[in-house]
C-alpha cells in the first residue's frame, strides 16, 4: 500500500542504490512555490517603495496643475458672457487620470465657489431691499391713517362710552325686575310649617317620664313565681327567707340521697 511505510530492509536497499551526497531532485525545497504570506514578508520593502513612488508622482502632478492656475485677484462683476464661460468651464471639468475622487470633488467645489457666493450675496441684498420697502410703506400708511382719524376718534369714543353705560344700566334694571317677579309668589322658608315654632319652652322636669304605651310590637312582661306560673304582680314572684331556707334543705336532702345511691351501686 502506498500509505504504508516500507520495510527497513527495502529502505536500506533503496538508500544504498541512491548513494550519499546526491544533488537535489526536481521536488527539492528550492523548486517549491513561495507561499503568499511569506512573499508579503519578503517583498515588503519592495511594495512600500512602489507605493511611495506612486504617491510622490501624484502629488507632483497635482502641484503642477495648481501652478498652472492664475493668481487670485479681486473679484469683479463679470458680464453674462464671462459668466456663461465660467459655467461651461465648470461643466466641462472631468476627472483626471490617476486622480482620486476626493481630489476631484475638491476641485469641482473650488471652481463653483465664486458662483455660489455671488448668488448668495445677490439674494441677500434683494431680500434686504424688499424688507426695507415694505417697512417704509407700512409706516407711511400708518401715519396717514392716524392723521385722518384723529379728530373723529374722540367723538366716536365719547358716544360709544355713553351708549355702553346706558345699555349696562338698562340691563341691570331688567335683571333685577325679572328676579323680583320670579320669586314674588314663592312662600318664604319655615313660614307655613307646623314644626317651625316650638311648643314648650323652659319646661322643668320633676320626675322621670311615664311610659303609658308600649312600643310597637312589644308584649307586656308578666312576672312568674317559683312554680313557673305567671303572677299578676311583682310581689307574688319574690321568695321569702323561709321559702329560701326550705329550698336549700330540700336541695341538700336530694344530694345526700344521690350519694347513697351511688355508694350502694358501687358496693353491690
Amino acid at each position: 500500500m502506498p500509505h504504508k511505510k516500507a520495510k527497513r530492509s527495502l529502505r536500506e536497499q533503496e538508500r544504498s542504490k541512491q548513494g550519499r551526497d546526491v544533488a537535489p531532485s526536481k521536488n527539492a525545497l528550492s523548486n517549491e512555490v513561495v507561499p503568499k504570506c511569506v512573499s508579503r514578508v519578503l517583498d515588503a520593502a519592495k511594495v512600500q517603495q512602489e507605493w511611495h513612488n506612486k504617491k510622490r508622482k501624484l502629488s507632483e502632478d497635482q502641484r503642477g496643475n495648481d501652478d498652472e492656475k492664475p493668481a487670485k485677484r479681486k473679484r469683479k462683476a463679470a458680464p453674462d458672457g464671462a459668466q456663461g464661460a465660467k459655467n461651461s468651464k465648470s461643466a466641462g471639468i472631468k476627472i483626471q487620470q490617476g486622480e482620486t475622487l476626493s481630489h476631484f470633488n475638491r476641485r469641482v467645489e473650488e471652481s463653483m465657489r465664486p458662483l455660489v457666493r455671488d448668488a448668495m450675496q445677490s439674494s441677500a441684498a434683494t431680500a434686504r431691499k424688499v424688507k426695507k420697502d415694505e417697512e417704509e410703506a407700512a409706516a407711511s400708511s400708518k401715519s396717514s391713517k392716524s392723521q385722518k382719524a384723529a379728530p373723529t376718534d374722540v367723538k366716536s369714543s365719547r358716544t360709544t362710552k355713553k351708549a355702553q353705560a346706558e345699555s349696562d344700566a338698562n340691563a341691570i334694571k331688567n335683571h333685577s325686575a325679572i328676579v323680583q317677579d320670579k320669586h314674588k309668589d314663592r312662600p318664604k322658608d319655615f313660614a307655613a310649617l307646623s314644626t317651625s315654632a316650638p311648643r314648650r319652652l323652659n319646661d322643668i322636669v320633676t320626675a322621670p317620664p311615664e311610659i303609658k304605651k308600649l312600643p310597637r310590637g312589644a308584649k307586656p312582661n308578666q312576672p312568674s313565681n317559683a312554680e313557673g306560673k305567671k303572677t299578676s304582680s311583682l310581689r307574688d314572684g319574690v321568695l321569702s327567707m323561709a321559702q329560701k331556707a326550705m329550698l336549700e334543705g330540700e336541695r341538700d336532702r336530694v344530694i345526700e340521697a344521690y350519694r347513697e345511691l351511688k355508694k350502694r351501686n358501687a358496693a353491690g
